[in-house]
């Protein structure tokens, strides 16, 4: 009798792959690394979500480098990266992690209207997922140097020196991450001064003196 009559072969369920590390990170992709799973393995399968982007869902070999590069994302989102081990038609638990992508820049930054006080400043909206604005001044000084723009695309500094030359900042914030800062130099209108000269008093005291009687 063969005794092995009836024998049925069984694969084990894979281990999970090694925590995933965020290798870099820009306004349109994330490229990730993982650690290899104990174990036999197939291939890793990789997922990004929201599934945006060239490519949000790939597969790499075992044996060959273990890191994906998602490409195509949108700036200042948040992500959710999965990857999983396969062996055969068999998947092993899901190692996840989440990363935001880098905000993009604010546009242009243009000057709506400068007095003596105060500079009135406006901005194009940065692309991608924005949650508000960082707006400053430097020198530091009236009545609001630093703020926050949460819904509007502009800002007015009050409480400045007049002609003094200012430098203005806007930067993109979408949850803990910030862009790099656009910035612009304006200069406050010089106080005006009084109107009477020297000569006008001067010619004002010989009008007196000379309608003066005898």
């Amino acid at each position: 009798v063969n005794s092995m009559a009836g024998a049925m072969e069984q694969r084990t369920t894979p281990a999970p792959p090694g925590d995933i590390r965020i290798a870099e990170i820009t306004e349109d992709s994330i490229r990730v690394t993982w650690a290899e799973a104990a174990g036999a393995v197939d291939s890793y399968r990789v997922h990004i979500y929201p599934a945006d982007g060239d490519n949000p869902t790939g597969s790499v070999d075992d044996g060959d480098t273990l890191q994906y590069t998602f490409t195509g994302l949108t700036a200042g989102t948040l992500y959710n990266i999965s990857v999983k081990s396969v062996s055969d038609q068999w998947k092993s638990a899901t190692r996840t992690k989440e990363q935001r992508t880098t905000p993009a820049q604010p546009g242009n930054i243009s000057i709506a209207d400068t007095t003596e006080d105060s500079i009135s400043i406006k901005w194009a909206e940065a692309a991608g997922a924005v949650d508000s604005y960082t707006v400053r001044i430097c020198p530091a000084d009236g009545d609001n140097p630093t703020g926050s723009v949460d819904d509007e695309l502009d800002c007015i500094y009050n409480g400045l020196t007049p002609k003094t030359l200012y430098n203005i900042s806007v930067t993109t914030v979408s949850g803990e991450r910030k862009t790099a800062t656009r910035a612009k130099e304006q200069s406050t209108i010089p106080a005006p001064t009084d109107d009477i000269s020297i000569e006008d008093c001067n010619k004002g005291k010989r009008a007196e003196h000379n309608s003066s009687p005898n």
